[in-house]
């Protein structure tokens, strides 16, 4: 037991050094989920909207892919497990591969596991120690997940099953990620190795998945993924403890490895030998910005790839999400709070674009505190020593970043863009449309980068402050609307402003380019009018019939159309989907000066798929 000599005195020394973070990923994990959780209760609280998602759900590829396995939509507790099950198993399994590489290989990569060997310290100790913590965290979040479903009205058996199952995820990519950080001698490799491992889990499950909506015999994929054995315990419907064996299996198999390569390794190095460059560079690599570009060109192609396939993903269901919507309005309305006005494909785009903006920020934060990571590991000292100054060298990794997150933007805005297009029958018009609404999320990562750039050179002990940005631009982008925070908090976040167009050519979908929207007051002629309002900003209440009582309301710019709200004065556009007016009047023409034609007269062509508005509604 030499091997593992201090272990417990390092397992104290990180939960020392983590116990903020541990105790934010454990807690933001479990209010998400049951937060959630409550939120699907509210919104299928009746049997028959419960019905109608399943008849949509069921038979469609994309949305079982997107979410999960739907073994029994009919109950709530069936509706969570098949919405929450696999992203939060996906999720926790991304903490324990951070957690892990930070307390083995990161620690010998700055030489500190070195030199606390030097004392009365195990060869194992640094990794045993590191996984009884992952483990531990696993297990709270399961203790804690569990009693918060239960406080949600869900049976306690499934509740369960749902977070032992997520909990095994973590446990086996924590295994994984002990195994990579074994392969590799920098941490980076470690982590991208056995990140690229759990998205390998997460296709052959969501392969596996789809394959159950049309019987096609690829369903066995799914019990090739570990994440795909959480959704077998089947919660909520029959559970099945039995599949818990494969994840005891699995790690105690992984455990082994784990050990065995260990001792094939000296200290601070891997197992697998490093590669030997050339005597000497290219000259294409002599120049601060090439250096930058190839330290993170790793790292940018594989978040690259992921927005690819987000995109794809989330592009594939939006025409699905119109009958969800329509067979349940209070989607409709959620989702309207989320993403602002118009057709429910525009705001499903709305807020997907949007999520995946605040994923981008975390990609371009990331990048751009390279800079504090290569000074802390010394590794500016050479670089400075030449020719090279310090402007240059910053401004190097930052524009790095700032390339990035519009590679990584254009990346899912034209796999969103194609798969939408495709479905709809429209790649022409769909692919420009998505692009151009995600790069209008570029202002905003920028933003990011920017206060990254400006904590490293002021404050960079606390260049961490970013992620809390992050953190809170998420929160106030996202669910601000729900929330129903004031205004000024609003503006704190660094949601892009745009202008506003949106267009459609299905029978589903309302016109709502610029033509076609009310008028607009700006901030100074509301305040001058008394914060009057005038006959076209007067709304019926949703619900109200058509000829019933109209509410006084001043629509901001940015919220015009069905579904805008009630707002003060316009200073910020919420909702992110909002493509030039002239995208919409130039790819798909515009509507007549007088706006959509008359109930009794015919459409006006693809080109404008207007409805008539009821009386007295808005346009």
């Amino acid at each position: 037991m030499k091997d593992y000599a201090g272990t417990w005195t390092l397992l104290r020394l990180a939960l020392r050094l983590d116990r903020v973070r541990a105790t934010a990923w454990i807690l933001g994990i479990v209010l998400f989920t049951t937060a959630s959780a409550q939120s699907n209760n509210d919104l299928y609280s009746t049997p028959e909207e419960r019905a109608e998602l399943a008849k949509t759900v069921e038979t469609n590829p994309a949305m079982l892919a997107l979410g999960g396995r739907a073994f029994d939509l009919t109950t709530t507790g069936g509706i969570n497990a098949y919405q929450l099950v696999a992203f939060m198993a996906t999720f926790i399994g991304l903490m324990s591969i951070l957690m892990v590489v930070r307390h083995t290989r990161a620690e010998e990569e700055s030489g500190r596991a070195e030199l606390a060997g030097s004392t009365v310290l195990g060869r194992k100790a640094w990794l045993a120690s590191s996984l009884l913590l992952v483990t531990g965290m696993n297990l709270v979040i399961a203790l804690l997940l569990g009693l918060g479903l239960q406080n949600t009205d869900l049976p306690a058996e499934g509740s369960w099953a749902f977070a032992l199952g997520c909990a095994g995820v973590g446990v086996f990519f924590a295994v994984v990620a002990g195994i990579t950080a074994q392969l590799t001698d920098h941490s980076r490799s470690a982590s991208g190795l056995a990140c690229a491992t759990l998205g390998l889990a997460y296709l052959l499950r969501a392969t596996g998945d789809a394959a159950s909506a049309t019987d096609s015999g690829l369903t066995w994929l799914t019990w090739l993924s570990p994440i795909g054995w959480a959704e077998m315990m089947r919660p909520y419907t029959e559970e099945d403890w039995a599949v818990g064996l494969l994840f005891v299996g699995a790690v105690i198999i992984l455990g082994a490895a784990v050990v065995v390569l260990i001792g094939r390794r000296d200290i601070g190095a891997g197992v697998l030998p490093p590669v030997l460059g050339p005597v000497e560079a290219h000259p294409a690599l002599r120049s601060p910005l090439a250096l930058a570009w190839r330290l993170q060109k790793g790292s940018m192609l594989g978040w690259a790839l992921g927005f690819v396939v987000v995109g794809a993903a989330f592009g594939g269901v939006a025409d699905g999400m119109v009958d969800v919507a329509e067979d349940n309005p209070n989607i409709d309305e959620l989702l309207r709070d989320l993403g602002g006005s118009g057709s429910i494909v525009d705001v499903f785009l709305a807020t997907i674009t949007s999520l995946i903006a605040v994923i981008v920020g975390a990609y371009a934060v990331q990048s751009a505190l390279r800079l504090s990571g290569e000074e802390s590991a010394h590794r500016i000292d050479p670089v400075l020593s030449t020719s090279v100054n310090r402007v240059s060298w910053a401004g190097s990794h930052l524009t790095v970043a700032a390339v990035g997150s519009v590679v990584m933007l254009t990346a899912a805005g034209l796999s969103a863009g194609l798969a939408h297009g495709l479905n709809s029958g429209d790649v022409a018009g769909e692919v420009p449309r998505v692009l151009g609404a995600a790069l209008a999320q570029v202002p905003a990562v920028w933003t990011l980068i920017g206060l990254c750039a400006l904590l490293f050179g002021l404050l960079p002990r606390y260049t961490a402050v970013a992620w809390v940005v992050l953190a809170l631009a998420l929160v106030i982008g996202q669910f601000g609307e729900v929330l129903k925070l004031d205004q000024a908090v609003m503006n704190l976040s660094p949601s892009p402003m745009s202008p506003t167009c949106r267009r459609r050519t299905s029978r589903r979908h309302r016109c709502c380019c610029s033509r076609c929207s009310p008028p607009r007051s700006s901030p100074r002629d509301w305040a001058a009018s008394g914060g009057a309002t005038s006959p076209e900003t007067r709304l019926r209440p949703r619900g109200t019939p058509p000829g019933g009582p109209a509410v006084a309301a001043h629509i901001p710019r940015g919220r015009t159309g069905v579904g805008a709200t009630t707002r003060a004065p316009p200073s910020r556009v919420v909702a992110p989907f909002r493509v030039y007016d002239s995208l919409c009047q130039g790819i798909n023409g515009s509507c007549p000066p007088n706006g959509p034609p008359p109930a009794s007269a015919p459409r006006h062509g693809a080109r404008c798929a207007g409805r008539a508005p009821s009386p007295g509604a808005a346009p």
